[in-house]
C-alpha cells in the first residue's frame, strides 16, 4: 500500500508543479532501423544459415491474412527453414543497442504475424558472448494477425552487460513470420507512436488477387489525413497510374468523394485485369493530394475448370493406356500442350466393336464446354488412332441420356510434342453429373481409337467459399454466415442445424436472405453446426442448386477476463480496474498488481495474471471487485460454467492457508457468492481450476451480471484470521466444455476398433516416419488410457510422419464424421486431420488442420456426403510439422452426427 500511495502523491506533485507523467508516450527506441524504414537489413543479422533466413520488405505476399506492414513501408520477413535440435539454434539479432546499464530495467516490444497458422518466438535481450545470459526472456506463439508482443526486464546486473545483443530465438518449426515495430526502451512498456501514413493502403481486393467477382465493391483504408479520396479506375495500367485531376485520361472515376469504398457503376468483365489507384485529397486550406500506388486484380472467369471424380470406358488396350489418364493431366505441360507418349493415352481394345468413355462428376453441374485433345501418339497421321465421329450424351443419373446437338467429328491430333486441344464442345449450359462419349469411327483404317485428355469448364451455380470456413472454430457464438453466391441465383435457401441429417434433407430452413449474408441465431458455445446454401432461381431449370454440407463449431468459451491488457499507463493499471482495499484497510486488506503492473512471471495462460496480494491481520477479507460498465449477459450462447484458474504462491513463501471466495452481482444489486471447497485453498501452488456450474449462481438476473468479486477470507465475518500472502488469478471465462461421452464398453455407432484404446494397448493404430506411439495411463479424459504419439522429426513435408486407422471404407452417399480428444503435451502441436483414400492418390474428405494446446480439446472433421465409395479408407494425422508429443483419447468414426 505504501507503494501506490508514494506513486499518487509524486503524480500529484509533478502536476502541481506543472509537469506532466509520461504515461502513453513511447520510450526513446535504443534500436537502430526498429522499423526497418531504412529499406536494409542493417544492423540486423540472423544466424542459424538456412535455419533463418532474413530481408526487409514492402508486401507481405502470400500471407493467409492480408496485411501490409504495420509501420510505415517495411517489415522484416523471416523465413525458418527447419526445425532445430533446439530453438536458439538459429535467430534473428539486432545489435545496435548500447551496454545494457547495471540496474536499469527495459522492454522489448515487437509487433509479429505469422504467414500461415502459428509459430513460435523467444525474446531474449542477452549477453552477446558465451554464456549468452538473458534478461527476461519468453516464448510467445504469434498468429495470423498482427499483435505486439513485449517483454520487461528485471534490473540489469551490477557492472551492467557489455557486449549486448536483442536476440530473437526462432528454429521451433519450419515456417514464415514478419516483424515491424521493434522497440527496446528503458522503463516499463508504454504503447506505442506509429509513423503516420498519409496514403490509401490495404486494398480490397487485395494486391494482385484472382477471381474477383464481377459485382465487387473496391475498399481501402484511408490515410490519416484524408478529407476526400479520387479515385481511377481501368484495365490499362499507364493510363490509370499517369492520370490526375487536371488530365483524366478517361480513368478518373470518382472525385472528392468521403467514404473509402468504391461501386464500379457497371458490371465488370469476365477474365479481366482492371488496375486502381486511389488518391488521398487533405483538408482545406492546402488540400495536398497524395497520390497512391496502383493495385490490380483480376475478375472471375465464365466458367471454371471441374475434374471428375470417375472415368471408365468400354474397354481400353492395356493397363497402361487406362481411361484414367485422361483427366490426370499426365502428358500435359504448363502450357497445356501434349506429349506424343503413348502411356499418357487412352486406346480402346482392338476387340471393342462399339467403343466409349465416360465421365461422373460428384453431382449435376451446369455444364459449359469441353476441351479434347484428341489421340497424339508420334504415328498419328500414319495410323489415325484419333476419334473422329462421335456422339455426346448427358445424363443426370447415368441411365437416361440426352445427345448433345451439333457435335459430329472431333479435330485429328497433330502426332507431335507440343498438341494443343483443338476440339472445343459447347454443352450450351446444360445440367448434368455424367457424360458419355461414343466414338463411331476413328482418323484410321484400324478398329481402335483413343484420347489423351479431356477437361471440362462448368458455370459456378453453387454457392460456395463460406464463411466461417468449413470445420472452423468460431471466435464466438454471434456467427454471422457468409459465402460466395452461385450465379445466376435470385433467392438464398439457408439450411441450418446441429443434427446433420436435418440439413441433408433441408428440413431445417433457418431463412432465406436476400443477400449472401445471414446471422446464425441461437447458437451455444461447444456446439457443433451443419449447414448448406441452396441457390434458387424460378426461372431457370432446375431451379435449386442444392450446396455441399458445411460444418463449424463455436468455442467452449468466452473470455470475460484474461488480464492481458492491464499494464503501467494511466487509466489501464490493474488496480484501477479490479479495485481493492487501498485506503480501507480496516475492512478489506487486498492489494492488487505489483505496483502498477499484472503478473507476468506465474501465467497460466497468455502474458499476464492477477496477483491479489491479501493481508487478513486487521480485514476479515481481501477482496478485489471489477465492475462492468455494460452489464454482461451470460444467459447469451446457454452457458453452462463460469471457470476461473487460480494458484497460490511458490513453496515456501509464505503464503498462509485461507479460504477464497467469488461473488457475481447483477445490475440491481442482488449477489450470488460461491465458496471454493478447499479452505486451504491459497496453499495450491499449481494452476487449479475453478468451475461453478452457472446454474449455481441462482437468484441473480444472468442477463445482465454487473461485477465479479474474488476474495480471500470468510465473507460477511467480522474476525481477521491473520492470513497473509499472494493468490494469482487467470482466465476468468464462461462457457460450456466440451464433454467426452461416459461410455459402457465400446463406444456406440463408433467405426473405430480401439478408439478408446480401453484395451490398454495400441491395437489397431500404426505411425509412419520418424514417429512412435504407446497406450498411456496419464493422462486421459475417459477411462483408464490415451494413446501418447511422439514426432522426433520436422521433415520437408507435414505428411511425411504420421498417426494412422486403417482398414476401413467410405460408402457412396453417406456422410461421416471423425472426432478425437487431442492435447499437446507441452506448448502446442501442429496437425493435419485427414480422413482419406488409403492408397494413391490418397484424395482427402474434409481435412483440416489443427493446433493443439495444453489442454484437452475435440477436435472434429465433417467427410460431407462420400460421391463414390472409397476403398481402402484410412484416418490419418499428419505430424511431421515439428518435434513433439501430443495425446489422443475417445477417437471416434461415426455416420452423419454426434451419437
Amino acid at each position: 500500500m505504501m507503494n501506490r500511495l508514494f506513486w499518487l502523491t509524486s503524480a500529484l506533485l509533478i502536476l502541481c508543479i506543472g509537469l506532466s507523467p509520461s504515461f502513453g508516450q513511447e520510450g526513446e527506441n535504443l534500436l537502430a532501423n526498429g522499423g526497418f524504414e531504412d529499406g536494409v537489413l542493417d544492423p540486423w543479422t540472423s544466424y542459424g544459415g538456412a535455419g533463418a533466413a532474413i530481408e526487409v520488405v514492402q508486401d507481405l505476399a502470400g500471407a493467409a491474412v492480408p496485411e501490409g506492414p504495420l509501420e510505415g513501408a517495411y517489415a522484416l520477413r523471416v523465413s525458418v527453414g527447419s526445425a532445430g535440435a533446439n530453438f536458439w539454434d538459429a535467430g534473428v539479432q539486432n545489435r545496435s543497442s548500447p551496454v545494457f546499464e547495471a540496474g536499469v530495467v527495459y522492454t522489448l516490444a515487437a509487433f509479429l504475424k505469422a504467414e500461415s497458422g502459428e509459430m513460435q518466438i523467444n525474446f531474449k535481450p542477452e549477453h552477446d558472448g558465451d554464456p549468452f545470459t538473458g534478461y527476461g526472456e519468453q516464448a510467445f506463439t504469434m498468429t495470423e494477425e498482427w499483435a505486439e508482443y513485449f517483454i520487461t526486464t528485471p534490473p540489469m546486473p551490477a557492472g551492467g552487460v557489455d557486449p549486448a545483443s536483442i536476440t530473437f530465438h526462432v528454429q521451433y518449426a519450419p515456417g514464415v513470420f514478419y516483424m515491424d515495430g521493434v522497440r527496446w526502451f528503458e522503463g516499463d512498456y508504454v504503447p506505442p507512436v506509429f509513423q503516420k501514413r498519409v496514403g490509401a493502403t490495404d486494398p480490397s481486393p487485395a494486391e494482385s488477387v484472382l477471381d474477383v467477382p464481377r459485382d465487387a465493391e473496391l475498399g481501402w483504408v484511408g490515410g490519416v489525413f484524408a478529407n476526400t479520396h479520387d479515385v481511377y479506375f481501368g484495365t490499362n495500367f499507364a493510363d490509370v497510374n499517369a492520370a490526375s485531376v487536371d488530365n483524366p485520361l478517361g480513368v478518373l472515376a470518382s472525385q472528392g468523394q468521403s467514404d473509402a469504398a468504391f461501386q464500379p457503376a457497371d458490371t465488370l468483365d469476365f477474365s479481366q485485369t482492371y488496375y486502381w489507384r486511389v488518391d488521398e485529397v487533405n483538408a482545406a486550406p492546402d488540400q495536398t493530394v497524395f497520390p497512391g500506388p496502383v493495385w490490380a486484380f483480376t475478375t472471375e472467369a465464365f466458367s471454371d475448370p471441374i475434374t471428375p471424380i470417375a472415368v471408365t470406358a468400354s474397354s481400353e488396350h492395356s493397363d497402361v493406356m487406362d481411361p484414367g489418364g485422361l483427366i490426370d493431366g499426365s502428358g500435359l505441360n504448363a502450357a497445356d500442350e501434349h506429349n506424343i507418349i503413348a502411356s499418357d493415352m487412352w486406346l480402346s481394345a482392338a476387340t471393342d466393336p462399339a467403343p466409349w468413355v465416360q465421365f461422373e462428376f460428384d453431382k449435376a453441374y451446369r455444364l459449359h464446354e469441353m476441351w479434347v485433345w484428341n489421340s497424339n501418339q508420334g504415328i498419328e497421321t500414319v495410323i489415325g488412332f484419333g476419334a473422329q465421329d462421335v456422339t455426346i450424351e448427358l445424363s443426370m443419373d447415368g441411365e437416361n441420356w440426352t445427345a448433345v446437338d451439333g457435335v459430329l467429328q472431333f479435330a485429328q491430333a497433330s502426332g507431335l510434342d507440343g498438341y494443343t486441344h483443338n476440339t472445343t464442345v459447347d454443352f450450351g449450359q446444360a445440367v448434368a453429373r455424367y457424360v458419355r462419349i461414343s466414338i463411331t469411327s476413328g482418323w484410321g483404317p484400324l478398329p481402335q481409337v483413343g484420347l489423351s485428355e479431356v477437361r471440362f469448364f462448368y458455370i459456378p451455380t453453387y454457392a460456395r467459399e463460406p464463411q466461417p470456413a468449413d470445420g472452423s472454430t468460431t471466435d464466438g457464438v454471434d456467427v454471422t454466415l457468409e459465402w460466395r453466391t452461385g450465379r445466376g441465383a435470385s433467392a438464398h435457401q439457408v439450411v441450418m442445424s446441429g443434427d446433420m441429417s436435418q440439413v441433408e434433407d433441408n428440413s431445417a430452413v433457418a431463412g432465406t436472405p436476400a443477400d449472401n449474408s445471414f446471422a446464425a441465431p441461437n447458437l451455444s458455445y461447444a456446439g457443433n453446426y451443419y449447414w448448406r446454401i441452396n441457390e434458387m432461381n424460378e426461372t431457370s431449370v432446375p431451379s435449386t442448386f442444392e450446396g455441399d454440407i458445411w460444418s463449424f463449431m463455436t468455442p467452449e468459451y468466452l473470455s470475460v477476463d484474461d488480464f492481458e491488457i492491464y499494464h503501467d499507463e494511466e487509466f489501464f493499471e490493474i488496480w484501477s480496474i479490479w479495485v481493492d482495499g487501498f485506503g480501507d484497510e480496516a475492512n478489506n486488506g487486498a492489494i492488487v498488481g505489483n505496483v502498477n503492473e499484472a503478473e507476468r512471471g506465474v501465467v497460466q495462460e497468455g502474458r499476464q495474471s492477477m496477483p491479489l496480494h491479501y493481508d487478513n491481520t486487521t480485514a476479515p477479507v481481501s477482496s478485489a471487485t471489477r465492475t462492468f460498465d455494460t452489464p454482461l449477459d451470460w444467459t447469451h450462447g446457454s452457458p453452462e460454467v463460469l471457470s476461473v484458474h487460480f494458484r497460490g504462491n511458490d513453496p515456501n513463501s509464505g503464503n498462509d492457508a485461507a479460504p477464497i471466495y467469488m461473488v457475481v452481482a447483477d445490475s440491481s444489486g442482488k449477489e450470488a457468492l460461491v465458496i471454493h471447497p478447499d479452505a486451504a485453498a491459497t496453499l495450491t501452488t499449481a494452476w487449479t481450476a475453478w468451475v461453478t456450474p452457472i446454474a449455481d449462481l441462482g437468484g441473480i438476473d444472468l442477463s445482465s451480471v454487473r461485477s465479479v468479486t474474488f476474495g480471500v477470507g470468510v465473507p460477511g465475518g467480522s474476525q481477521a484470521s491473520g492470513a497473509t500472502g499472494t493468490l494469482f488469478i487467470d482466465n476468468l471465462r464462461i462457457g460450456t466444455p466440451r464433454q467426452a461421452p461416459e461410455p459402457s464398453g465400446p463406444i456406440a455407432g463408433n467405426l473405430l476398433i480401439n478408439g478408446d484404446f480401453e484395451t490398454g494397448d495400441t491395437t489397431g493404430w500404426n505411425v509412419y516416419g520418424d514417429a512412435t506411439l504407446e497406450a498411456v495411463t496419464d493422462p486421459s479424459i475417459e477411462g483408464a488410457y490415451a494413446l501418447r504419439v511422439q514426432n522426433n522429426t520436422a521433415v520437408a513435408n507435414f505428411w511425411d510422419a504420421g498417426l494412422q486407422h486403417q482398414g476401413h471404407v467410405f460408402e457412396e452417399g453417406k456422410s461421416y464424421l471423425v472426432s478425437a480428444f487431442m492435447k499437446a503435451e507441452q506448448g502446442t502441436f501442429q496437425l493435419n486431420f485427414k480422413p482419406e483414400r488409403g492408397e494413391a492418390p490418397f484424395e482427402a474428405y474434409g481435412e483440416q488442420q489443427f493446433t493443439l494446446t495444453e489442454e484437452w480439446v475435440e477436435y472434429t472433421v465433417a467427410t460431407g456426403v462420400i460421391p463414390a465409395t472409397v476403398t481402402p479408407a484410412t484416418i490419418t494425422w499428419h505430424i511431421a510439422f515439428a518435434p513433439g508429443v501430443f495425446f489422443v483419447d475417445d477417437a471416434r468414426f461415426y455416420e452423419a452426427k454426434l451419437e
